[in-house]
């Protein structure tokens, strides 16, 4: 098994989402990040050597990890404010990139779902800007590592701009890019797809034979449940 990048709790539910009318109510499971408080400069994150040591080598395209060519696809909605998708990112994660992405067995295609507000809008305007410098894993899995409190908008620009510099990215594009209408294009289209899906929280995983419709799992995989998933893909 690959070395974890953090522990925390059995992964046992998803951030949860109810949609009442125009509106949308957060139901989320009290699973609490690390603090209330984040890093707001670069050289105070948690893990950023161990994210990039991780993903090393491994091409991403628009938010898709992973060789072009795998003969499966993971994909994955997640909510970079969600304690569930951080679990998920720092337990199960590492697993399924060395024992999969890396051998071109599957890529991963990340989908930006904004359950938790707009602090989680915010931060997913930022992913946005990551993946057009093809670096929205890397972007993520620091996000998720230095996670705060969801009961908090912890995500700032002082921290959103603290991760793009540790993640290597140019900052004057990155900030253009999440100010950006092509942003808020993405989330309301993210949003638009999960919920016609019907799904009801994040991480909300599946698995397809590349090019084909994603088989969702009913909970949330463990990295073996998605071996076993792309082998039957």
């Amino acid at each position: 098994m690959v070395k974890q990048r953090g522990r925390g709790t059995t992964i046992t539910a998803a951030c949860a989402i109810a949609v009442v009318a125009v509106g949308a109510l957060i139901a989320v499971q009290q699973l609490g990040g690390k603090g209330t408080t984040v890093a707001a400069d670069a050289s105070a994150l948690q893990d950023v050597a161990l994210a990039k040591q991780e993903l090393a080598g491994i091409p991403e395209t628009k938010g898709v990890l992973g060789s072009p060519s795998a003969p499966a696809t993971i994909v994955m909605y997640g909510d970079l404010r969600c304690p569930v998708c951080r679990q998920w990112d720092a337990q199960e994660a590492p697993d399924v990139i060395a024992n999969l992405v890396r051998p071109g067995k599957a890529k991963m295609d990340l989908r930006l779902w904004a359950i938790l507000g707009p602090n989680s809008e915010a931060a997913h305007r930022a992913g946005y800007a990551a993946m057009q410098q093809n670096k929205l894993w890397l972007y993520a899995t620091i996000v998720y590592d230095n996670q705060g409190d969801e009961q908090t908008n912890w995500f700032t620009d002082s921290f959103a701009r603290a991760v793009a510099q540790a993640a290597g990215l140019d900052l004057k594009k990155f900030d253009a890019d999440r100010k950006s209408g092509a942003a808020d294009q993405m989330i309301q289209e993210i949003d638009a797809e999960a919920q016609a899906q019907g799904f009801t929280g994040t991480p909300t995983i599946g698995v397809s034979k590349s090019g084909g419709a994603p088989s969702y799992f009913n909970g949330v995989p463990t990295a073996a449940d998605v071996a076993q998933a792309v082998a039957a893909a």
